[in-house]
């Protein structure tokens, strides 16, 4: 969407709101990589818009028992997934809102799921403290095991050659996907809420309970710097595009833009009235998405413009 500015270090303290909607309780975000779609989890499915956002959405992605508390595009965007606290992860073709199959793989509440780089398989995780990892066949995988309590996040890095899980028994471990063990273990002081790796696969970030958020080195899994974010909690953590800047979210209600080489706040966004509990920049890096426990999603950029309430353009 080409019409508005790219989110930088310069253009960031001039970030505004473009449009808004209300959905259930919000719970997660993603956008496609191509950039054309926007998939907002909460307690009723998920919603899609497609090439702009507000008013109604484009597709409703239905059939789940319970609310939907993770989503992921493919890497082609051809795809989604939902995880749920109905205990099954669904693929669904993103052009119709089709379902093409049912993963029956947990035995409880489905918290995150994520696709690795090149598309070839799926991970999911949750309340049965299990990772499960699929092919794209929905056939083949395998189950990594060793968090003590709920698995609230993944997230994969080099590649696809390693998977980052958090969860509430305050670690985040680096798993080796050809040999499926812990490579790293980082030890935080609360529950895990939320992790996100940076574009080129280089860095990642973790939100914890504690109010802060971390930033690692990925392939060393040496910390970098601890971010005092967010009084009450962090919740929610995402990337720009080209991995210059970090968004935040928290129970302060706040989101706040922080410079990632130097660690500086740049901006602090305040028009939630409840926790940030979930970020998605727009692949182009010029949009910035939140959605809150207010039970709105919010859009983010430096230049408002809009047409009967919905945020237009095109790539």
């Amino acid at each position: 969407m080409s019409n508005f500015e790219r989110i930088s270090r310069s253009s960031a303290t001039r970030l505004s709101e473009l449009a808004s909607v209300r959905c259930g309780f919000i719970t997660d975000l993603a956008w496609s990589p191509d950039g054309l779609l926007l998939a907002v989890a909460h307690g009723d499915g998920v919603w899609l818009w497609t090439e702009g956002f507000g008013g109604e959405p484009d597709l409703k992605l239905e059939g789940h028992t319970g609310p939907v508390k993770g989503v992921a595009f493919s890497p082609d965007s051809h795809f989604v997934a939902t995880a749920s606290a109905d205990s099954t992860v669904r693929l669904w073709m993103t052009s119709s809102a089709q379902r093409l199959s049912i993963m029956r793989n947990h035995t409880d509440s489905v918290a995150c799921v994520a696709f690795s780089p090149d598309g070839s398989q799926l991970a999911s995780a949750g309340g049965d403290k299990r990772i499960e990892v699929l092919d794209m066949t929905m056939t083949n995988g395998f189950t990594l095991t060793g968090h003590q309590e709920e698995i609230s996040c993944l997230v994969f890095g080099h590649n696809g050659a390693v998977l980052a899980s958090g969860g509430r028994d305050n670690q985040v471990r680096i798993w080796n996907l050809a040999d499926r063990t812990t490579l790293s273990l980082l030890e935080h002081d609360d529950w895990i809420r939320d992790l996100a790796a940076s574009t080129d696969g280089r860095l990642l970030a973790s939100a914890c309970k504690d109010g802060s958020v971390r930033l690692w080195d990925f392939a060393t899994a040496q910390l970098i710097r601890t971010l005092e974010a967010h009084e009450g909690g962090a919740d929610s953590v995402a990337f720009s595009a080209d991995g210059t800047l970090l968004a935040s979210g928290g129970r302060d209600n706040r989101i706040k833009l922080w410079e990632v080489e130097s660690g500086e706040q740049i901006n602090e966004l305040t028009a939630h009235s409840k926790p940030v509990l979930a970020l998605a920049f727009h692949p182009a890096g010029n949009m910035l998405a939140s959605g809150s426990g207010d039970n709105t999603v919010r859009m983010w950029g430096v230049t408002s413009l809009s047409t009967n309430g919905k945020a237009v353009g095109t790539l």
